[in-house]
């Protein structure tokens, strides 16, 4: 069962801490997807994705920020990277993950299905955190 899931990144310095910590948490990362509209100024540095660009998961889309036409607009772009996986994740581009969260929000789809939602749909609101004072993201951890 593939993943998509979107992020739409402007000049973010936490883009990067966020994909490792979600492929390092996936229970199955070999079945994520991730779209990624990066809108970066070519100054920064924090959010420079070459080691990602040859991981076959991964679709980019590099915008200079002078470019960018907000946040609606880059994650409409990102949309249009869906190539029809079975379930799809929005997230911001400055998150944490627990551990499994990926199978975990599978089972939860699941058991909604058996109890007659057709196409449940889990949204949250997660808090936020510092990641300079709480390196581990224990604050702002979504859990499901």
């Amino acid at each position: 069962m593939k993943i998509f899931v979107q992020i739409a990144s402007y000049r973010d310095p936490q883009l990067i801490p966020t994909l490792k910590s979600m492929l390092e948490n996936a229970k199955k990362p070999e079945n994520l997807r991730i779209g990624i509209c990066r809108q970066y100024h070519p100054d920064d540095k924090f959010d420079i994705l070459d080691e990602f660009e040859n991981d076959e998961r991964f679709r980019i889309l590099n915008v200079p920020y002078l470019e960018s036409k907000g946040v609606c607009w880059a994650r409409s772009l990102v949309q249009q990277l869906y190539q029809d996986e079975e379930y799809t994740l929005q997230i911001d581009s400055h998150m944490r993950f627990a551990p499994n969260w990926d199978d975990e929000m599978i089972k939860i789809i699941k058991q909604l299905q058996k109890k007659g939602h057709k196409k449940p749909l889990l949204t949250g609101y997660v808090s936020s955190f510092d990641p300079d004072n709480d390196p581990q993201g224990k604050i702002g951890r979504a859990h499901v």
